[in-house]
């Protein structure tokens, strides 16, 4: 049952003051990613613009660029980065005396009119003027429908037209000519043709920097009392057009991924700046900078934003007008994705109080979770969400079992149980894939972990029967099968062979440490050949820098510890 925005709301801010218990791990002082999402200008808007805005706007405001760049749900209108901007602006300022964008036009499909919007003219403008604007509106929204259905190239030639008419009817410094300017070069990043959609990205940022500088009394002589974009929206506009040009240098990587850590300071400033330190677009930024530090290395700034992120999306109230039903919904999600992004990065930094501080995050998402499921009249509790989500279990786990913890490795073999039988009951009767086979392996060698936790703590008789639970869970096969992928992943070529080989290369690696580990156990010394083969092939692997820098600084992780 769908709940009202207030009551969503409420629960919302319920679920914020519950749970934010100050603040996630990280210094909180920006230094430096993927793309941007879509903004929600509810609170900057008019009635009518509102309406115009739930047909045209994108559904939600966490859209990445880690989508295809094939993706025809992105809807591609009259925008500078935020949605319906000028448009809307435009249409409840009446500034060519009518709607024109909202005129009956059968030839090429224009909208109804928005009788709520038609107010006083304000200052009759040239009937060319006039008529060009209106092309530009129609040729705009014309290219929108074109691109959603799959038709680019028309798209394309409508969205060019579009950009002619813009510069006619308004002028070569307005701001409809930015979102011409916009709305091409998001087509052109979703065709791949980026170095053109950069150029385009660069004038629209370029002539809303320069309308942004102008004094009011100069702008209000140009247009001699007419009403235009306030710099409110202008705002709003400038940092969403500079977020979605980092996103397109974040695509373009490695050769513009310093680039695009430096415009990510630049969103960051101006988004702080247009919708408040709290609001989801600076959450998402934060967010998409963390993505570009990770991939320079340097994991600990991109925890850092991860947590400031998380933070600020606690803080967040939300929109008040129809969107707020949707972005709560989205920053509940996007929540659980950025605190297992979060947890991710923290368990793989070694560290006792890195590994402490996972388990707090993942402990925060379920309480959350908890609390929205009780909201709802369903009780849940912790062991439930957990056996639930494989991925929050996956590294619940994880978090446990490297307290070292006698009770946590308990707790812990009790979800991985739950979980092998889980998924070898999905799996049951399936054609097997690499993934699924691998996420097997992984669950098993979790399990034998957790195992060798609990023996640590147990007394000589109790670790021999441990011993003997970790031999049913036949390791050393599974071993040599990973094994077998890793040696044959590296032989190959191809876009799936560099996808796989960074996550088949650091199972192994687990498995060799799980491996030392039981040998330990039975007194045995640790053989490290295989883990120096690893180390030697890096150089040879056709994966990213970043992948082999996480291979070899896993890889010399374990020989730390094993020896």
């Amino acid at each position: 049952m769908m709940r009202s925005w207030s009551s969503s709301r409420g629960l919302w801010l319920r679920l914020r003051d519950a749970l934010f218990e100050g603040p996630l791990p990280g210094k909180h002082n920006f230094t430096g990613v993927t793309a941007s999402s879509q903004c929600s200008l509810g609170k900057v808007v008019e009635k009518c613009a509102r309406k115009q805005q739930k047909q045209m706007m994108h559904s939600a405001s966490s859209s990445s660029w880690n989508r295809s760049c094939n993706d025809r749900n992105t809807l591609l209108h009259v925008s500078l980065g935020a949605g319906l901007l000028l448009s809307m602006a435009d249409a409840s300022s009446g500034r060519t005396g009518r709607i024109v964008h909202a005129e009956k036009d059968e030839e090429h499909g224009g909208e109804g009119e928005c009788q709520e919007c038609v107010g006083e003219v304000v200052k009759e403008t040239n009937p060319a003027d006039k008529h060009a604007t209106a092309k530009w509106r129609v040729f705009t929204d014309r290219a929108r429908d074109l691109h959603q259905q799959g038709r680019v190239e028309e798209a394309r030639e409508f969205f060019r037209r579009a950009l002619v008419e813009a510069e006619k009817g308004f002028g070569p410094d307005d701001e409809h000519l930015a979102a011409s300017y916009q709305n091409l070069a998001e087509l052109l990043r979703i065709n791949g043709e980026l170095d053109e959609a950069e150029e385009l990205y660069l004038k629209a940022i370029g002539l809303l920097e320069m309308k942004s500088k102008m004094k009011p009394e100069q702008e209000a002589e140009k247009f001699e009392g007419s009403s235009f974009v306030s710099a409110p929206i202008r705002a709003k506009a400038l940092a969403t057009t500079v977020d979605r040009l980092c996103g397109l240098y974040l695509h373009m990587r490695p050769k513009k991924l310093k680039v695009s850590r430096d415009c990510y300071r630049k969103a960051l400033r101006l988004k702080i700046a247009a919708f408040g330190g709290d609001h989801i677009e600076v959450a998402n930024t934060l967010a998409n900078a963390a993505q570009v530090s990770r991939l320079e290395g340097d994991q600990k700034d991109a925890i850092d934003l991860l947590g400031q992120s998380l933070d600020c999306l606690l803080r967040n109230q939300g929109n008040e007008d129809e969107s707020g039903q949707m972005i709560l919904h989205e920053s509940l999600k996007l929540f659980r994705g950025r605190s297992l992004q979060l947890a991710h990065l923290l368990l793989k930094q070694g560290s006792q109080k890195e590994r402490s501080d996972a388990e707090d995050v993942l402990r925060r998402l379920i309480k959350l979770t908890m609390h929205s499921m009780q909201d709802e009249d369903d009780s849940a509790s912790e062991e439930d969400i957990v056996r639930k989500d494989l991925q929050v279990c996956n590294l619940f786990c994880q978090a446990l079992v490297q307290s070292g913890n006698g009770s946590k490795c308990q707790k812990a073999l009790t979800f991985l149980k739950h979980t092998r039988d889980h998924i070898m009951e999905v799996n049951a009767g399936r054609k097997g894939s690499l993934q699924q086979d691998l996420l097997e392996c992984a669950v098993n060698r979790q399990l034998a972990e957790a195992h060798l936790c609990v023996a640590s703590h147990a007394s000589p008789e109790s670790r021999k029967e441990i011993l003997k639970e970790i031999e049913l869970l036949d390791i050393e096969k599974r071993q040599t099968v990973v094994e077998h992928w890793w040696t044959d992943l590296q032989a190959k070529e191809g876009l799936r062979s560099r996808r796989l080989l960074p996550s088949v290369s650091l199972e192994f690696l687990f498995y060799l440490k799980l491996e030392a580990d039981i040998e330990k156990e039975l007194g045995l010394v640790p053989n490290l050949a295989k883990l120096e083969q690893v180390l030697d092939s890096l150089e040879r692997m056709q994966i990213s820098e970043s992948s082999k820098e996480e291979i070899r600084r896993v890889a010399l992780f374990i020989k730390d510890k094993v020896v």
